[in-house]
């Protein structure tokens, strides 16, 4: 492997923005070289650089690493300015890691090493670092920081001139090796007095395969072959363990036991303190900078979940979280200042569970003290690691190197990943037992809606629902930790190997069979009879029920998730493809394969193309519910997009919610999310009741008008309706006239009539109707003249053909186009103009557009191991400004992305829609 001693910088603006940067620090006269990025991470740049700009063998080299926003970062910024608010992780603000390409050379380097970081530093995200390149040739760096609750990688090749060592044979270092304790962290010097240790590794399963799980287990011996049992917690973690494959093309970085996915920060409350850490949801940031944050129970303080205000001493986390983030956060009780924030930071693991935490003593031990240190990794490819760690004893740190080979051999016993063509993941259906268990497992529901009762050890019974195995061990089964708490891998693989195994806690266990694993469910022993941890549940189901689990149990870990192959992500839509929606249908589709083909043709998700599966719902109740158990048990779709109309939604809704199948974005605004209680739909429409409850607002602004309400008996309608009627109440005021009909057979005549009867100053429109535009000249030609107000599918060109519609015609919308320049808004207009479509088609292709894009921002989010359950976190932090309605953002306890919509009134000349008000939402209290 060569690399190019020095590669440009591929946007000369940016190389600009940086030595202007540089010359800003104080760098001119000095020689430095620029060295670009070599990674495909888009919403970030980086640029690295080096003094003097020929690095030489055994000099000191100082290094400057920039962390710049990049073009695909969204959010307003500028690409190429610096990064706000870098997370500052157990003291970490970057690190940044020194592979030789002959793999002798490893350092890993912070800047806090070398001197404290000033404020320019963090204002223009430039840090500084120094290093001796031992020898000449060619050396990888690897930078990673973290924002907004997510760790980033940035890649840089680099030359040094000198004499170039040979290549070791890295396999000599597979068994063991005694290594010499470093007298100071990365990149110390010396070695004086420093003591000798030997480390040995074991791998679980001893012969690894690429994308399987593996356990590494290290084994901490002094000089005189004694177990070391006082580790030392250091940086946040007992352990820092990086993986560097032979080609340098493969790198990762893990701590002891931590299994999220490799971009999450390990949210492990490690931090040398003496006070409180909790979470919870940041719901207000109040104008003199105290917080109101949902929380647990705080000890000796307060005993009930609660909301509370606090005090927050932390300048930069202000500018981290926003409302409605997951937060950790410290907390010191102050006389003075009552309850105070040291510390407050976003949360991006998606193991945060969907109840506040409690908020408890921050430990600073470690939490595996040896002589066993445990760390899990997934290999992605095969080939040569090497893995570099570094522990800490008696306040020196213990380097160690090992070499792995993975996909060495060929284990017929281990479950790899099937790359054929066409091979789902899913390709073993699981039985109708099995899939109660898996029920069971993740909802702590029964398919036989039997009762399952919860409770802990000291008898207290949980409600139903809120506690579920995969809540603790993960939909995996692998397990996780919450603060100290360790809920251990349950896979049949682990719970069933055929020999003596010793848990974290040092106790040994033999292995569990069906009835053993009953006992353990039900009786809270393991398969030796000894008690388990209290915070282990104990269940109480039917035996019907508990031999469904145990089925679905040795399944866990062996599935993989639906729709999802090494290459491809299945995406299904219930569209009218017949039917009098046909050509609306066509239309959303056309901009559902654009969007998802473009996405295809660029960066993809993570290696995977998108994969479109459609089905007709004929404007049909039964039949869409029909396509969605096809799309869903045959097609094995992962989630649900942009379902049409409400014929798609009502009915289908229950049942994705029974299947824990996600939907994202039903093109059905009259959705009330409220109404159906699912945790797995998320809408980008403001809902018809919302839209409603804010057009009412503005008509009684005027005490004296009637107002006459026009909706379709159907659910579209019957959800405004009563949205409508209780925002009249709230502000003291009934309705002068309700007129129901059903859509497509307005009788326009007809109610023309009763709304002159009973001349109600304003008709507002609860319906989708076409005809609204004819009913409107019906009422012209008996000279009634009122205002008429209505939501935001009712805004197309045959209202801009209404005389006076300007005087006459208000609409709520929530449509706010970013102009021509916005990537986003450039891209729907690309997609439009190759799709001729009618105003009203256009109309649902804009939120189709959005619906798409938040979903492959959702699966970008969910990360590499994505499953339903993922997917749903990873929505769960989608922050999108989508160029045509603005920036959606979901959170834990918002599914709906929109907040807020404008008053337009139709401009006949322009022929368009203006607004005439900001962005409003629903009053709660009366005027």
């Amino acid at each position: 492997m060569k690399f190019p001693p020095y590669i440009p910088c591929p946007r000369l603006l940016f190389v600009l923005l940086m030595f202007s940067i540089y010359l800003s620090l104080g760098g001119a006269g000095r020689s430095d070289a620029i060295w670009a990025l070599q990674d495909d991470v888009t919403a970030y740049d980086a640029v690295l650089w080096t003094t003097p700009g020929t690095i030489r063998d055994n000099e000191q080299t100082t290094i400057d690493v920039s962390i710049r926003y990049g073009s695909d970062y969204g959010r307003n910024v500028t690409p190429g300015d610096p990064v706000q608010n870098l997370q500052t992780l157990y003291g970490r603000t970057i690190e940044l890691f020194v592979i030789s390409e002959n793999l002798q050379h490893f350092s890993r380097l912070r800047p806090e090493y070398f001197s404290s970081i000033p404020i320019h530093s963090k204002e223009t995200a430039t840090f500084q670092v120094k290093h001796r390149f031992p020898s000449g040739g060619a050396y990888r760096l690897v930078v990673t920081f973290a924002h907004r609750g997510k760790t980033y990688q940035k890649l840089f090749d680099l030359s040094v001139e000198g004499d170039h060592l040979p290549p070791s044979d890295k396999l000599d270092l597979i068994l063991q090796k005694d290594v010499e304790a470093l007298s100071g962290l990365g990149g110390a010097e010396g070695k004086s007095a420093s003591p000798v240790y030997n480390i040995t590794l074991r791998l679980d399963p001893a012969d690894p395969q690429p994308g399987q799980d593996v356990e590494l287990i290290y084994q901490v011996h002094d000089s005189r072959d004694k177990p070391v049992t006082d580790l030392q917690v250091f940086e946040g973690t007992e352990m820092r363990v990086a993986f560097v494959r032979d080609d340098l093309n493969f790198f990762g970085v893990e701590e002891p036991q931590v299994i999220e996915e490799s971009t999450s920060i390990p949210i492990v409350p490690r931090i040398a303190t003496k006070i409180l850490y909790g979470r919870g949801v940041l719901r207000e940031i109040l104008p003199d900078g105290r917080m109101i944050i949902d929380h647990g129970p705080i000890r000796d303080l307060v005993s009930i979940p609660g909301t509370l205000r606090f005090y927050v001493s932390d300048p930069e986390g202000i500018q981290k979280v926003v409302p409605g983030d997951w937060v950790e956060f410290w907390v010191r009780n102050e006389p003075g200042a009552s309850l105070l924030i040291t510390r407050i930071e976003p949360l991006g693991t998606p193991d945060v569970q969907r109840h506040v935490d409690s908020i408890r003593p921050s430990p600073n031990h470690p939490i595996f003290p040896g002589p066993l240190v445990p760390v899990r990794h997934v290999f992605q490819a095969s080939g040569t690691y090497m893995v570099y760690a570094e522990l800490m004893h008696k306040n020196f740190v213990i380097p160690t190197t090992f070499a792995i080979q993975v996909g060495k051999n060929d284990v017929s016993d281990i479950y790899v990943l099937d790359t054929s063509e066409d091979q789902s993941f899913s390709r073993e259906r699981l039985t109708t037992k099995e899939l109660n268990g898996m029920r069971i497992y993740n909802s702590a529901m029964s398919r036989s809606n039997q009762d399952i009762n919860i409770h802990i050890g000291d008898g207290q019974l949980f409600p139903p629902n809120t506690v579920t195995c995969a809540s603790c061990h993960g939909s995996d089964g692998r397990g996780r930790r919450e603060g100290g708490a360790v809920a251990v891998d349950i896979r049949d693989a682990t719970l069933t190997k055929p020999y003596v195994r010793t848990t974290e806690s040092g106790r040994t266990r033999s292995p569990y069979s069906d009835d053993l694993l009953k006992r353990a469910i039900v009786e809270g022993l393991d398969s030796d009879g000894h008690v388990l941890d209290f915070t282990m549940p104990r269940w109480k189901m039917s035996e019907g029920d508990l031999d469904d689990l145990i089925l679905y149990m040795h399944r866990l870990g062996a599935l993989d998730a639906p729709g999802v192959t090494n290459d491809s992500i299945r995406i299904g839509a219930i569209l009218d493809l017949s039917g009098p929606l046909a050509k609306t249908g066509i239309a959303v589709r056309h901009v559902f394969e654009e969007v998802f083909g473009n996405i295809n043709t660029g960066t993809q998700v993570y290696g995977r193309n998108i994969e479109l599966v459609v089905a007709d719902g004929k404007n049909n109740h039964q039949q869409s519910l029909k396509a969605a158990k096809h799309l869903v048990e045959e097609e094995q779709v992962l989630a649900l997009l942009g379902n049409l109309g409400d014929a798609a939604t009502r009915q289908v809704i229950p049942y994705l919610e029974a299947e824990d199948v996600p939907l994202i974005a039903p093109l059905a605004p009259a959705l009330q999310l409220e109404d159906l209680g699912t945790n797995q739909v998320f809408s980008i429409y403001p809902s018809l009741g919302y839209q409603a409850r804010i057009l009412i607002d503005e008509a009684v602004k005027d005490k004296d008008l009637s107002i006459a309400l026009l909706y379709s008996s159907n659910s579209f309608g019957l959800g405004g309706l009563r949205a409508a009627k209780d925002q009249l109440a709230l502000h003291g005021h009934m309705p002068a006239l309700v007129i129901p009909h059903d859509f497509g057979q307005l009788d326009i005549e007809e109610v023309a009539k009763k709304l002159q009867g009973h001349e109600a100053s304003v008709v507002l429109f609860l319906t989708g109707d076409p005809m609204i535009v004819d009913l409107i000249a019906a009422t012209d030609r008996l000279a009634y003249f009122p205002t008429y107000m209505g939501h935001n599918l009712l805004v197309s060109g045959g209202m801009l053909q209404i005389p006076r519609a300007e005087e006459r015609l208000m609409f709520s919308q929530n449509i706010q186009f970013g102009g021509s320049e916005h990537p986003l808004a450039a891209e729907l207009i690309g997609i439009l103009k190759a799709s001729p479509a009618t105003a009203r088609e256009r109309v649902i292709q804009i939120p189709a557009f959005a619906a798409a894009k938040v979903l492959v921002d959702g699966l970008r989010n969910a990360g590499r191991d994505l499953t339903r359950e993922s997917l749903v976190r990873g929505m769960e932090r989608v922050r999108l400004d989508t160029g045509v309605l603005g920036t959606l953002r979901f959170s834990q306890q918002n599914h709906a992305g929109v907040s807020g919509v404008v008053l337009v009134r139709p401009d006949s000349l322009q022929k368009t829609f203006v607004p005439i008000s900001d962005k409003r939402e629903p009053l709660t209290s009366p005027r």
